[in-house]
């Protein structure tokens, strides 16, 4: 539904038991202002084609995050 709603043209995960959060070190403890929980840190990977990690932004902040992650991609690519 998310997918289709955004026209996202590529796989998108569910991380219900977030063992995938688990595994990349972005879940636990937060705070933001001065409420504390558990939950998933703002963090964005960018996985290369040969499914390796090319890069990693901490403590993302949403607004103009998705042109920087264009422009690494395009810079990658040459």
């Amino acid at each position: 539904a998310f997918r289709d709603k955004f026209s996202l043209n590529f796989p998108i995960l569910a991380d219900l038991g977030h063992s995938v959060a688990e595994a990349y070190g972005v879940w636990g403890e937060r705070t933001v202002g001065e409420r504390t929980f558990t939950g998933t840190h703002r963090v964005t990977f960018l996985i290369n084609p040969n499914g390796h990690i090319a890069r990693v932004w901490g403590s993302v902040t949403p607004t103009g995050h998705a042109a920087e992650v264009l422009a690494e991609i395009t810079a990658q690519r040459g």
